[in-house]
This record gives structure tokens, C-alpha cells and sequence, in this order.
């Protein structure tokens, strides 16, 4: 049965009601990701996201794999950085195999560049225009070392970015004689150890190990 020529408009007007309904729907479901935050991203890692799918984001990674618990780890082409981690939101981080629709939920640089972290953070620190709070990661293992967390959040508490490094240093931790350090940004109110996927203490380090 052949349809009447004014069913078209109609049609029309209810599939650009529906893209309407879904382009509103993914903005207010989609993370709010503060100014601070995204652009910290992008600098780094242009064309990385929180909020964004695991494929739209790890296109921009090279030899991304996937790790159960935590998502996708691949190299990226920077300065300061060797090495981006994109942790997956949910369930979805903790599945065997690669959830691509997941949503990147937090952002890890990796860094070998001693020399670079102290430019890094008088950036971040230009970007939130304030100085960090001092925490500390202690270590699940003996081998490894606490970890001094600097962070930083906007003023509603909407996201942050945190730089991370070795507080001890022994010839016990297996980082020992590298220089590594890492920048950790995530988008919502800071909850410590469920941001920055590790064991946060909000005390500094040298209040719990000493210099």
C-alpha cells in the first residue's frame, strides 16, 4: 500500500524529535567534565576523553591492550609521557575481554621523565590557579614504595588531577633507581582511593613514613 505524500513531513518531524531526544539524552548522562580537567587531557593526549567510549579513545593510543581491572594501556607520542592508561567505568573494568563500549572514566599518564614533572605541575597548578593538597598512596606490597599524591580539585569538587610519585626510596622498592611518576585526572567529587584506583591516605606521606 503506497503511502500518502504528507506522511513524509510527519516522519520526518518524529526522526528529528528522536535525535533531538538522544543527542539531549547523552549530554545529561554523559560525566561532567570541568574546563580544568578535559583540557589537562587533551593537551597530552589530544583526542582523549572522559566520558568518551573506550574505541573513540584508545584510537588515539598506539598498541593499545586491554588489563583486566583497570582498561586500556597503550604508548602515546609526548614529551613528558610514555604512557597512557584509560580506566574503564563500572563493571566493564573489571571484565577479561575489551569492553569497547565502556566509557573512559579516569585518565593515567605515565612518566619516565624525571626532569619533566616539576614543569608539569607548575601547569596543572596555573590550570586549577591554586596549590595542591598533599596525600599519600600507601603500597599493597613491601617491594614497592609509598607514593606522594598532589592533587588538585576545582572549587564545587566537579574533577581534579593529581601527580603522583615515590616517596621512599630504597634499594628494596622495585622502582628503585627510576624515576617514575605519574599524572591521574578524573571528572566528578574526589573519593581517594576510588579516583585514583589505589590505596589513598588524604595524610602526606612524611606524616606516616617520615623523610
Amino acid at each position: 500500500m503506497k503511502r500518502p505524500f504528507f506522511m513524509l513531513p510527519v516522519l520526518g518531524i518524529a526522526a528529528a524529535l528522536a535525535f533531538g531526544f538522544f543527542k539531549i539524552y547523552g549530554l545529561f548522562t554523559r560525566p561532567d567534565v570541568p574546563l580544568q580537567v578535559s583540557a589537562t587531557i587533551d593537551h597530552f593526549a589530544p583526542g582523549v576523553a572522559i566520558g568518551k567510549t573506550m574505541s573513540e579513545s584508545r584510537k588515539k593510543v598506539y598498541d593499545a591492550r586491554w588489563v583486566q581491572h583497570l582498561g586500556y594501556v597503550g604508548e602515546i607520542n609526548s614529551y613528558e609521557f610514555a604512557l597512557i592508561r584509560l580506566a574503564a567505568a563500572g563493571k566493564a573494568r573489571h571484565k577479561p575481554f575489551a569492553d569497547d563500549r565502556a566509557l573512559v572514566e579516569s585518565v593515567e599518564f605515565v612518566s619516565v621523565n624525571g626532569g619533566a614533572e616539576a614543569k608539569t605541575m607548575l601547569d596543572v597548578g596555573t590550570v586549577f590557579r591554586s596549590s595542591p593538597k598533599d596525600g599519600c598512596i600507601i603500597p599493597s606490597r613491601d617491594d614497592m614504595p609509598y607514593r606522594r599524591v598532589q592533587y588538585w580539585t576545582t572549587k564545587a569538587d566537579r574533577g581534579g588531577v593529581a601527580l603522583i610519585s615515590d616517596w621512599t626510596f630504597t634499594s628494596e622498592t622495585s622502582t628503585a633507581g627510576i624515576a617514575v611518576w605519574s599524572m591521574v585526572a578524573w571528572a566528578g567529587p574526589f573519593k581517594g582511593s576510588e579516583s585514583l584506583l589505589a590505596h589513598f591516605d588524604s595524610r602526606p606521606c612524611r606524616d606516616i613514613v617520615g623523610t
